[in-house]
């Protein structure tokens, strides 16, 4: 019970933010994939740009070296010159002019110099001419620096430079004589501007950005000091040694994350501002629905186990509270107790106030019924004014004392409505079970009789089942009955039966039968005299009138199809009071002549005097209206009444059927054959034909044709038959 009663929506409102985290893990880590993607192509770029620089740097160094084969001046080493002192003394001019056209053809070296070991310049080139002035670089630090070490590699090295001017990078070269004596040194003066293009063309790219930076952290660049980035500060770098000797400058490349990912970003940001607010509206949505869903939930569950009108239990959850306590009682030897409700002269309110009153009388006495329930018992409405209820753990004498408040309080209640005040009593059966009780059943039926018992004692009074109460012995009979009329009209387990009407004047050429209505149990037949009393009392007549209504006019119909003579027919049908009270009845009864062929006068409907005194208004309405269908009806057991004559005049019949009391009798007392006599003279005064009924011999049949009756029927003229076996003999005779 529990797990059908979970929330599926509630399990879907689960499901669906286990799959938004998921999702939500699963998009972070692809971004965070995307990220590690670019920060690796970030480093693939950042080496090939490092790897071209150092690429033109290194041609720009083997330049260098290059312009160091002095031309006709002896032995030429990489990055060192071997040429003896008298040889440059001698060829002085001659290397000022080499240096002077080489000059000329690089104009990026704005100074080339020879320098001797004592650090005196003997030749410079700079500008467009051999310079005459020359410079002691005894002092300076590179040269102080080669003095100290004996160093023989070339070394860079960047010169101050006056505020204005261009920076310039010397590159020395030691020169040696050919027996390794130092000789000198050749200096050359680069243009800062060779290394910075060759730095911005990296630069160009919006991506990465390329700076220089010395061994002091200062852009080469800007001249400003370069700041380390910090992991919030979103830059990527990248820094590696320039491969120039001596200098100690490196190479830095850097990316700012938001621009390299800034396409990254629009998928966050499209995530972050569309996807996921749209998934989070669809699990508001989600939860509205839930929580509607939820209450519709209640609510149907509410209304599969509580009466609509009224919000107490119904039937259903009733008798499941009920077998609960039954188990409890044959389990653990308790005593409970249960209260069957009728209510007194609800119908008149019904019919006087309306249904709407009706209904606004059961929620009333619902609400005061409340007061006398405990917390442990269960008040149930069972249907119509009928309600139950359960006592558990109740000693008898408790639970006679809660219904005998529950009938005072009663006595005290008036119903008003539109002005009108109604008296409204109740009827009270009450059972008491332990662990002896088989079932629900069994309860509610034991209740049910003790309060038909106080029904029948006067109403407004407590009952207390006792089995052995002839009176409750046969109101038990008549239940068992009534579930068998129900199983029968369940199972179609009724059958037509038929006997004769004849005609005693010779001038009727229509065959007529009255249907009798037959109860069938095991291969046996059940007559009417042991169902119909209990189906009255129960209100159970309709559904069999209607029962018989479809069944004879079916049959009615084959009958008249299949017959090739011509002749005519005539089916008397039995209708009971409560059926001409069913304002639907007619309605039902028309559609069904429809369905067949039905000639007029082909059917006759009778009610007996009794009934049609008691419901005469709704008799007359159903004869007047049944006759413009083209039917035929008869007032049964005529004479019975004290004042029978009266209402010939009331009621527009067809046929008479005389009482069978005085029929029987005729032949052995004057007054009953002079009633027939009087009750027939009187129906043909008013054009109405007669029938005797109960004729058991041809010595009463003959009495009745002198008097001039116009038809009999009786166990002396015919014994009733199937009507199937009757209809296949006319079928078979024709």
């Amino acid at each position: 019970m529990i797990v059908k009663r979970l929330n599926i929506a509630w399990i879907s409102i689960l499901l669906v933010v286990i799959i938004m985290a998921a999702g939500l893990f699963t998009f972070r880590h692809f971004i965070d994939s995307l990220v590690y993607s670019q920060h690796q192509v970030f480093i693939t770029n950042a080496e090939a740009s490092l790897t071209s620089i150092n690429s033109r740097i290194q041609n720009l160094a083997d330049q260098l070296d290059s312009y160091t084969e002095l031309p006709s001046f002896g032995e030429i080493h990489y990055h060192q010159l071997t040429l003896n002192e008298a040889a440059v003394n001698q060829n002085k001019r001659a290397l000022e002019l080499y240096f002077f056209s080489l000059h000329r053809r690089e104009p990026g070296y704005s100074a080339i110099s020879f320098i001797d070991s004592k650090g005196r310049e003997q030749i410079r080139i700079s500008g467009q001419a051999i310079s005459n002035t020359y410079r002691d670089f005894s002092a300076n630090k590179v040269f102080q620096y080669f003095k100290e070490n004996d160093h023989k590699q070339s070394l860079l090295h960047l010169n101050d430079s006056l505020p204005g001017q261009a920076p310039t990078i010397s590159w020395w070269l030691p020169v040696l004589t050919s027996a390794k004596k130092k000789l000198g040194y050749l200096k050359f003066e680069i243009t800062f501007e060779l290394l910075k293009q060759v730095i911005e063309i990296q630069s160009r790219d919006k991506e990465i950005h390329v700076d220089l930076v010395d061994s002091d952290d200062r852009s080469l660049l800007t001249g400003k000091p370069v700041i380390k980035p910090k992991p919030e500060d979103l830059e990527w770098s990248l820094r590696q040694t320039l491969p120039l000797p001596g200098l100690g400058w490196e190479i830095h490349l850097g990316a700012n994350q938001e621009i390299l990912l800034d396409h990254i970003h629009t998928i966050n940001d499209f995530a972050l501002y569309l996807v996921f607010p749209l998934l989070l509206v669809m699990l508001l949505v989600l939860v509205m629905f839930a929580i509607r869903h939820h209450k519709a939930e209640k609510n149907i569950h509410h209304m599969a186990f509580h009466d609509m009108l009224t919000g107490l239990v119904n039937r259903h959850e009733f008798e499941w509270r009920l077998d609960n306590a039954i188990e409890s009682a044959q389990r653990n030897d308790y005593i409970h107790a249960v209260l069957y409700m009728d209510l007194d002269h609800f119908k008149l309110v019904n019919d006087t106030a309306g249904h709407v009153a009706g209904d606004e009388l059961l929620r009333q006495l619902s609400s005061l019924l409340k007061n006398h329930v405990r917390e442990t018992d269960s008040l149930a409405r069972l249907g119509g004014d009928e309600f139950a209820l359960l006592l558990e753990h109740c000693l008898p004498d408790r639970a006679e004392r809660i219904a005998d408040n529950i009938v005072s309080m009663m006595r005290e209640y008036k119903f008003s409505w539109d002005r009108k005040t109604f008296d409204i009593g109740i009827s009270i059966g009450l059972v008491l079970f332990d662990k002896n009780t088989r079932d629900h059943d069994e309860v509610l039926r034991h209740a049910d009789l003790a309060c038909y018992r106080a029904k029948d004692s006067g109403r407004n009074r407590v009952q207390i089942y006792n089995a052995e109460d002839n009176s409750m012995m046969q109101r038990h009979g008549e239940m068992e009955c009534v579930n068998r009329i129900r199983q029968a009209l369940q199972q179609d387990n009724f059958e037509l039966h038929a006997q004769l009407i004849e005609s005693l004047q010779g001038e009727e050429h229509t065959t007529t039968w009255e249907m009798l209505v037959r109860l069938r149990e095991n291969d046996k037949l059940i007559t009417p005299d042991s169902f119909i009393p209990a189906a009255e009392r129960f209100g159970l007549m309709p559904e069999i009138d209607r029962w018989v209504v479809r069944n004879a006019l079916a049959e009615y119909d084959r009958l008249s199809r299949l017959n090739s003579t011509g002749k005519k027919y005539r089916f008397f049908i039995n209708l009971s009071g409560t059926s001409l009270s069913d304002s639907t009845f007619f309605e039902f009864v028309r559609k069904q002549l429809k369905k067949r062929n039905i000639p007029k006068g082909g059917i006759c409907f009778e009610i007996t005097e009794t009934a049609a005194i008691i419901n005469l208004t709704e008799v007359v309405d159903f004869v007047e209206e049944i006759q413009g269908e083209g039917c035929y009806f008869a007032l049964d057991d005529f004479g019975a009444g004290l004042s029978s004559f009266s209402y010939l005049k009331m009621i527009p019949i067809n046929f008479l059927k005389i009482d069978g009391s005085f029929v029987q009798g005729m032949t052995e007392d004057k007054m009953s054959h002079s009633i027939v006599d009087v009750i027939n003279q009187i129906g043909h005064t008013v054009n109405i034909k007669t029938i005797a009924e109960f004729v058991s011999d041809e010595q009463r049949k003959a009495a009745l044709a002198d008097l001039g009756i116009d038809y009999a029927q009786g166990y002396g003229i015919h014994y009733p038959q199937p009507l199937l076996e009757m209809i296949n003999n006319e079928l078979s005779i024709n």
